[in-house]
């Protein structure tokens, strides 16, 4: 064993001799995390468990960094898909952590395991995915940024607007209005379990008066459009799925495949509780 000392951190820290933490690596009981440290800047970059299983913390981040399954074009919610070890566990890099770690929901994960597709999981959690037939399709890492990017452009126009000597008043509606045009009428501005927070929007209708001076009951296609393509303009730097290099578009996988969730899921990655690989 090298030559150093051990570190126990908490209220009552101590320093240990390294028989000590031989001894207390050894000791029955004993969990032992590896850390990967920057040498230049001995910042701790990476936790790594000797079990096949991610844990808790690491399956949150990894949820949290990634949102949807990782291959391309897939929707499927991080939180209802497995915990695909991008380096198989058990062969050299194939670690337990998040830097070895993406959400892969069932169809896909079996895809993978079954060599159909191979992935590569690079620094900025970008995945270079390759087919059978060397077909490659990159997947980019969820970007925060992307729900501001309306907003600020938005923002930007209305701020254009005004110093150019625009009506503030004006300009401020005239931006509420493009923003609701781009939904169809009667749809709810809702997700799931926040249906509340957004009560009555089904209750707004937008019109605009046709060349002949009629009243249509239906958004302005032209602000609708425009409201498109600052839609298209955001959507730009796609954050989830990009084009292959053949120039084929990754095509979009069902949002409702995947592993059913499990009622009794006590937040592990696998279904079976027992700390083993999957049977595929």
């Amino acid at each position: 064993m090298p030559l150093g000392v051990g570190e126990v951190i908490g209220r009552h820290g101590m320093f240990l001799m390294p028989e000590e933490v031989q001894l207390l690596a050894v000791l029955p009981g004993s969990t032992l995390h590896r850390l990967l440290i920057d040498p230049a800047t001995g910042r701790c970059t990476e936790r790594t468990i000797p079990a096949y299983r991610f844990d808790k913390a690491m399956r949150e981040q990894i949820i949290a960094s990634d949102l949807f399954c990782r291959a391309p074009g897939c929707l499927r919610p991080a939180r209802l898909s497995q915990l695909d070890h991008v380096q198989e566990h058990g062969t050299p890099g194939g670690h337990t952590c998040e830097a070895n770690g993406q959400p892969a929901c069932e169809p896909h994960h079996d895809q993978k395991t079954k060599k159909a597709w191979d992935a590569v999981l690079h620094a900025n959690r970008d995945v270079t995915w390759t087919t059978l037939l060397g077909r490659i399709y990159r997947t980019k890492a969820h970007d925060y940024r992307q729900y501001t990017k309306l907003l600020t452009a938005a923002t930007n126009d209305i701020t254009d607007a005004i110093t150019n000597g625009a009506d503030r008043a004006r300009v401020i509606d005239d931006a509420i209005y493009q923003a609701l045009s781009y939904r169809d009428p009667g749809s709810p501005l809702a997700v799931d379990d926040e249906e509340d927070l957004f009560h009555g929007w089904d209750t707004i209708t937008l019109t605009h008066r046709t060349d002949t001076g009629r009243r249509t009951y239906a958004p302005d296609p032209e602000t609708r459009q425009t409201e498109a393509n600052r839609h298209r303009q955001a959507d730009t730097d796609d954050t989830h799925s990009t084009d292959t290099e053949g120039g084929e578009h990754a095509g979009r996988a069902d949002a409702g495949t995947g592993a059913n969730p499990d009622p009794h899921d006590d937040g592990s990655p696998w279904t079976n509780r027992n700390d083993e690989p999957p049977p595929f």
